[in-house]
């Protein structure tokens, strides 16, 4: 048996011990985001650079997805450009920072970020009409608080904090609607699959981590109301 001094030292080893390891973890993910930042903004730049000629010919977009920003309080921008008469390239990405240290009395939060290219082909002319789509997509998340049954299998609960990742690849059906000569109305809505990696901690704000665990989800993984802004 130990002494109570004994206990105490080996109970603020174990804690430092824990603390140490958690450090590393978010140092570990933090260098994979920056890499993966800068990875795909030297592929921005570089497609970006070959379609000089293509985007000073043609019209060149940004938007924002109301549908999505809104409800969800997410900050989200999209810049898509004609690399054809009747192809486009987009590029979308969103950022989550509410909360993501939760606070006193609540750790509600729906913290995450995410990136999607996509390829448009569109029916008429480019920003004008329908078009169909293939897109990929990449975030990580921090959820607690939250019931989200349709991407997780009804498995997410808002008494549980999930952290992990996803990664998928959909098609998408919208269309374009000309409201004047510099502003769009989009809809689109796009289904396929996903692939989530995440750890479940038993309470919201502290407690152990329960388990590890995967899903592959099949479904609907788009839907917008995306407002447009044309430059030409």
């Amino acid at each position: 048996m130990c002494n109570k001094r004994d206990c105490f030292s080996c109970d603020k080893q174990r804690f430092l011990k824990i603390t140490a390891v958690q450090k590393y973890k978010i140092n570990s993910i933090k260098r994979k985001v920056k890499r993966m930042i800068r990875h795909l903004s030297i592929l921005f730049v570089a497609f970006v650079a070959m379609s000089i000629p293509a985007i000073s010919q043609d019209q060149l977009a940004v938007k924002t997805n109301l549908l999505y920003g809104i409800p969800a309080l997410t900050p989200n921008l999209a810049v898509e450009y004609g690399v054809g008469p009747k192809t486009s390239l987009e590029l979308f990405g969103s950022y989550n920072g509410w909360k993501v240290n939760g606070s006193e009395t609540s750790n509600k939060k729906l913290a995450h970020w995410l990136v999607e290219p996509a390829f448009r082909y569109w029916f008429c002319e480019r920003f004008n009409g329908h078009f169909t789509g293939i897109h990929t997509m990449y975030g990580e998340y921090n959820i607690s608080g939250h019931d989200i049954p349709l991407f997780f299998n009804g498995k997410i609960h808002k008494e549980y904090r999930y952290q992990g990742n996803t990664i998928g690849v959909g098609i998408s059906y919208g269309y374009n609607l000309i409201l004047n000569r510099r502003f769009n109305l989009e809809f689109e809505v796009g289904a396929g699959y996903n692939h989530l990696k995440y750890d479940k901690f038993e309470c919201r704000k502290c407690g152990e981590k329960m388990s590890s665990e995967t899903k592959n989800y099949f479904g609907p993984t788009k839907a917008a109301i995306t407002l447009v802004y044309l430059i030409k």
